[in-house]
């Protein structure tokens, strides 16, 4: 993307957003461009999060686009991507294998991590489990409840309740 697709970058549009589709409409990806000091800057999709009236450790939710190609596959969905505000105008994605406190060893397989982003009541939490192969991220109820579901044959059978921030949870299998 060159910048005669983009408007001016001058007073009247600092700060502003804009979003280019590179590509043709098979094969292709949006790129975003903020107006910063009379330059277009290239950056991510966290470029279109707000920084007014944010506090450091607020989250912002963006899903992406994404080209004919991708959406013709089975099972397909648009990303979704969440950013933590760092301060100063920096939006970082949340990647909780970033945040792991420790080493995924032969030792600690089976292990498990929870990574909470956000405060307040905008917080994601995200769950990780130490396999042969590395920290692999899994769902709360995996998390939480795998060690007490009971298997038999093809079938996976039983419940879990467990209280989770206050607040009550409930699996079935």
């Amino acid at each position: 993307v060159n910048d005669e697709c983009l408007p001016a970058c001058n007073d009247e549009n600092e700060g502003k957003v804009e979003t280019v589709w590179a590509g043709g409409p098979k094969y292709g990806t949006e790129t975003f461009h903020k107006c910063q000091n009379g330059s277009w800057v290239q950056g991510d999709i966290s470029l279109t999060c707000d920084t007014a009236g944010v506090q450091v450790g607020d989250l912002c939710y963006r899903i992406g686009s994404t080209n004919i190609f991708r959406q013709s596959m089975p099972e397909f969905r648009r990303p979704e991507y969440v950013f933590e505000y760092a301060g100063d105008g920096v939006w970082k994605r949340c990647d909780g294998l970033t945040k792991i406190t420790k080493e995924c060893t032969a030792e600690n397989i089976g292990d498990k991590e929870k990574i909470v982003y956000g405060h307040d009541d905008n917080t994601l939490s995200m769950y990780y489990k130490c396999f042969d192969d590395g920290w692999t991220r899994i769902d709360e109820s995996t998390f939480y409840c795998a060690d007490s579901v009971s298997v038999s044959g093809d079938s996976v059978s039983g419940t879990c309740s467990i209280e989770i921030d206050g607040k009550m949870a409930y699996y079935k299998y």
